[in-house]
Formats: C-alpha cells, structure tokens, sequence
C-alpha cells in the first residue's frame, strides 16, 4: 500500500494524495507542533495571572477576582486548543471500494467508512477572499471528493491559491479515484466521464457522447445579439454596450439635463453660474460617452472550426483579444467566474486558455451563445 503524509508546500499549497497513481493510498495529516507551543506560550501569563488574582483573594482582597477568573477561562482555553492540536491526528485510507476516516483529539479516536460507490465525483470550486487591511485577495482553489448525500463525508483533497495546474489536478483525482469530474454551472453541476477527460467537444461530439442539435442560423433570442458569416467563421456581437437598453435612454436624458445646467446658469445670478455650468459640463459628458461609447465599445465573438476568438471593438482598436484553438475546448460552460464581480458569463475551457463572453446577456442569450459555440467548433 502507497502510504503518504500530509504537508503544505512553502506556497500554501495542500494536496492531499498528488503524488499517488493507483489506490490505496493511506495519508495522515498531524496537529502542528509549533501551534502548541505557541498556545502555551500566550497561556502561561494568563495562568500567573489568575494564580495571582487567587492568591488575593485569599488574603482577603475582592477586587482582582473579576479579572482573575477572566485570565482564568482564557488561560484554560489556550492549554486546551494547545492539548488538542499536540494530539491531533487526521487519517484517510482511500481504496478502490471505499474511503475510511480516522481522527484523534482530545476525545479519542473516531473514525467512519463509507463505500467509494456514495461519492458523485471530483468536484471543483473557486472562492474568492476580499483579504484585509495588510493582506491582499485572492481566490482559492479547491478539490472535494463529492459525497452524494452526505456533506459531512465530503473529504478536500486539493486547496492552492495559484489556478496553474489546477485543471490537470481536477484530472489527476478523476482517474486516481475513478470518478467524474464535477463542474459547477449556473444550470447545476455538469459531469464528464473519467474516459473522456482528456477529449475534446469536437472529439465527444464524433463519437456520440455529446449531441448537437442546435441550428446557429435559427437566430438568438431577444434584442441584444447579432449575427454574421463570413466564410467559415460565424460572429456574434452586442447590438449595445454594457447598459443595454438602457444605454439608449439615459444618454440622452443626460446630454438634455446638461444642456438645461449650462442654458439656465446666467439665470441664477454669478454666485450659482460657476457650479450649474460645472454640473452641466459633467453630465454632457457622461451623456456623450453613453451616447456613444455605449455603441462604439462592443465584444466579439469569432467561431470557426479551426478556434475561437473573443475580442473588444473600441474606436482605438481592437482589445482584450483571446484565441483557443477549437480541438483544445474541452468545456463550455455558463457560470460564473471567481473574481468576475458577480458578471455571468459563457466560457470555452481549453487547457491552455479560456474565452469568456456574454457580459450583460441574459441566461436565455448566454445560453444560446453556448450552444452556438459547441456546434460550430464541433464541426
């Protein structure tokens, strides 16, 4: 049997079985050693100091016995969270008909077993950490073998900061454990089969195991996309900018609102004309760019057979270009990224890349997109 212990690698990084191929592999993870002390090295002064408040008590004085018992309970508190992380122990077997947990505190040895037939698969999450005042954010990445019904028998297998390699590893569990990789979608958790992991859209779609029916030149739904062929390449584009509808009424409610500002400045007498005239300036302004920009600044999707491409059309060029090829799209997917804001989006998954589109789209539209996307790379 492989048997591994548990570490973190200098950049914060826990991999629970990484290095292992085949089952079963055995991996305790150990209480840290350096915690204890720390902890008993913050609860020795509060100790003396109850003992002290005791002490004065019992000549008779009154006054530290509040105190005392405080430094009392916390003192208490450190030598017990010391106690328990010198003792504790976490130890997971995992092997081709089951998975079994055993962990030692301060209340003994406790353990279950559950069959490798309850799991669901190798499910992956992003969560995103606004940080602190002294910390930055950042967006961790997590692997979980998925109990089916149970959360509590849902063992983290994988947890890093970087998303470098973190699809691989996605992968590596999926065929260490034999289950599918589980996806989370805005429309539920999306499976893939162990066997098709290392398969393209186009190659699930040749063999039948992904269906495509889906006609692109049906047109999409609602006011907010078009399309357009050119050779072998279909394009799709946002008839507005982020604002959508929007963006056609407030611009000129706000270009009108500043021209009443500037034409209504003499009238109010020289003590007001400096500020209507600079409110006016400000919302002519932003009435311009929604006027405008809105229209001018517009995202792109390019589908061909032979990649995808996404990109921003501004008035200065073009921007923010992304190329997959399309035998490396192994996802498409809508969901909604960590770190996007809360912005919904379709995105292809490749290895190497990932386009995202759709910002401002509704969930009819984005999905439309994504159905758009696998049947024309598919071909």
């Amino acid at each position: 049997m492989l048997s591994a212990t548990f570490r973190k690698t200098p950049q914060g990084t826990m991999d629970l079985a990484g290095e292992a191929t085949t089952l079963p592999v055995e991996v305790e993870r150990k209480g840290s050693k350096i915690l204890a002390a720390v902890l008993v090295v913050l609860g020795v002064p509060f100790g003396v100091g109850a003992a002290m408040a005791i002490a004065s008590v019992a000549k008779g004085g009154t006054g530290p016995l509040v105190a005392g018992g405080v430094f009392g309970v916390v003192s208490a508190a450190l030598f017990i969270g010391a106690a328990h992380c010198w003792v504790s122990r976490h130890e997971w077997t995992f092997a081709a008909d089951g998975v079994e947990h055993r962990w030692r505190g301060l209340r003994g040895w406790r353990q279950w077993t559950e069959p490798m037939a309850a799991y669901r698969g190798i499910l992956c999450k992003e969560e995103y950490h606004s940080g602190g005042k002294n910390s930055p954010s950042y967006t961790l990445y997590l692997l979980f073998l998925e109990h089916g019904t149970d959360p509590k028998k849902t063992v983290q297998l994988y947890s890093s900061r970087s998303s470098e390699g973190f699809r691989a590893k996605h992968e590596h569990y999926a065929r260490l454990f034999g289950l599918p990789v589980l996806i989370p979608t805005e429309s539920g958790i999306q499976e893939r089969a162990v066997e098709d992991l290392d398969k393209s859209v186009r190659q699930r779609v040749a063999e039948g195991t992904l269906e495509v029916t889906f006609d692109p030149m049906a047109g999409p739904p609602g006011a907010r996309l078009a399309i357009a062929v050119k050779g072998d390449a279909l394009i799709i584009w946002t008839l507005c900018g982020p604002l959508g509808r929007a963006g056609k009424v407030v611009g000129p409610i706000l270009l009108l609102a500043g021209l009443g500002f500037a034409v209504g400045g003499p009238f109010a007498g020289e003590g007001a004309l400096t500020v209507l005239w600079t409110i006016g300036g400000i919302l002519e302004t932003a009435g311009l760019v929604l006027t405008f920009g809105d229209r001018s600044f517009r995202q792109e999707l390019l589908l061909s057979p032979k990649e995808m491409r996404s990109r921003w059309r501004t008035p200065f060029g073009m921007f923010g270009v992304r190329v997959v090829s399309a035998n490396e799209v192994e996802e498409v997917v809508v969901r909604t990224p960590t770190g996007s804001r809360g912005f919904t989006m379709v995105q292809a998954i490749g290895d190497r890349a990932t386009v995202s589109y759709g910002i401002g789209l509704t969930k009819a539209e984005k999905e439309w997109v994504r159905d758009c996307i696998v049947a024309v790379i598919s071909k």
